[in-house]
């Protein structure tokens, strides 16, 4: 019973237990996999926009508020998958069709997809009009991320690839890293790069613009994604297999590990300026300030597999 009043206390179910709130503006984003619906959320996670799309997996919000999403047709995860840009009001105004999808980014405000199929992988710059350019074929990549001009390509071999993404399309910078790199992002300056390893420990990275290794640590977490603090050299990791979140900071010192989340299942965040985040459960959004203390969340949702803002 003081489970259950726990977690009512800091999941709330929509916006029907505060009938005089009205909604904000949606700063963050989840994609409802199972209920196949994108949903905007305000400040204080609370339902102010639904995007019905068929089966959701991945989403990314531009700075313009339109976004990105991903959608597996058919909710086949190795059959086609539909790239679709929605704007403010929720209106579809660009789409692309690719393979099985491994990873959505954003490279400025346009799409930076990563696919496999037949063996064969690629990763595509897709811009606001649905025009596609492939920046790299390779056949290990895994992930991606983007910083102005350049594309950081993560691999199944532990490479990372730097690309440009404008003008000639040229891999000019490649280094071993190690591992299987499961995730990438910008780093706290320019042309520095988040790096995780997701075959040895969760082993976390921030590597420097040549690639070489600024840092690195091994978290013992089985983590699969980055949610870095814009800006800063701190970034949250949350478990896949336990109910914990850890942030890491400068020099890959543990800035906050937090044990026994209500929920688990965890898997992709958001981070937010002050250094709290919002993490995804399957049923619920899970919030942490700043200092890593547990505030009201939201939940009621089908199977969530990813969040944004």
């Amino acid at each position: 019973m003081l489970i259950g009043a726990a977690l009512a206390f800091l999941l709330r179910v929509g916006s029907g237990l505060e009938p005089d709130y009205a909604p904000g503006p949606a700063t963050t984003w989840v994609a409802d996999r199972d209920a196949d619906a994108v949903i905007g959320l305000d400040d204080e996670l609370i339902e102010t926009k639904r995007i019905e799309i068929e089966s959701p997996i991945e989403v990314e919000r531009r700075s313009d508020g339109a976004t990105w999403v991903v959608s597996a047709r058919d909710a086949h995860p190795l059959g086609p998958h539909d790239l679709v840009l929605y704007d403010r009001e929720g209106g579809r105004s660009a789409a692309a069709v690719f393979g099985p999808v491994l990873d959505l980014e954003r490279v400025g405000d346009d799409a930076l997809v990563v696919e496999r199929k037949d063996g064969n992988g690629r990763v595509v710059r897709v811009d606001s009009d649905g025009r596609s350019q492939v920046l790299l074929e390779l056949a290990t990549a895994r992930c991606a991320a983007g910083c102005g001009s350049v594309v950081a390509v993560g691999t199944d071999d532990g490479a990372v690839w730097l690309v440009e993404a404008s003008g000639p399309r040229a891999v000019f910078r490649r280094q071993r890293f190690g591992g299987l790199i499961g995730d990438l992002a910008p780093g706290p300056e320019p042309g520095t790069w988040w790096v995780l390893d997701i075959a040895r420990a969760g082993r976390l990275g921030l590597l420097e613009p040549d690639l070489s290794s600024r840092w690195t640590v091994d978290t013992g977490l089985h983590a699969l994604h980055l949610a870095p603090v814009r800006g800063l050299e701190r970034v949250w990791l949350a478990d896949t297999t336990e109910p914990v979140a850890r942030r890491y900071g400068a020099g890959g010192v543990l800035e906050l590990d937090v044990r026994d989340l209500p929920l688990g299942g965890l898997d992709r965040a958001a981070a937010f300026d002050d250094g709290g985040a919002s993490l995804a459960a399957p049923g619920a959004v899970l919030r942490l300030d700043s200092a890593g203390r547990i505030r009201p969340g939201q939940g009621g949702f089908d199977f969530l597999v990813d969040v944004t803002r």
